[in-house]
């Protein structure tokens, strides 16, 4: 039952990766839970506020075109739902302690 939780969440995640509004209330919505339950759940089924759910999902798919070495870092923010790409080094660094140019190499 969890596991089929997970797989939604990351699904739900993944299909509003490039949208810059999608909201932990948004979140809730499509999980059909209140957003403090939905927080509750994902704290215990992953150790993570759901913040921190959607932007570990969004840094992993930020890290593999990364690798992959076909975008830019401004096209790959965008593609992950950051707003600007400055904000999207920001945190990429703050996440793993290098900037996303550095990440690529």
């Amino acid at each position: 039952m969890d596991e089929e939780l997970l797989k939604k969440a990351v699904s739900i995640v993944e299909k509003h990766m490039d949208d810059v509004e999608f909201s932990t209330d948004d979140f809730a919505r499509e999980m059909y839970m209140s957003r403090s339950n939905l927080h509750i759940k994902m704290k215990a089924l992953t150790g993570e506020s759901t913040n921190e759910f959607i932007r570990k999902i969004r840094f992993s798919r930020a890290c593999k075109l990364l690798k992959e070495g076909r975008y830019s870092v401004s096209e790959i923010s965008t593609m992950v739902g950051f707003n600007t790409p400055s904000y999207f080094a920001t945190s990429f660094k703050k996440y793993f302690g290098c900037l996303p140019s550095e990440y690529g190499k």
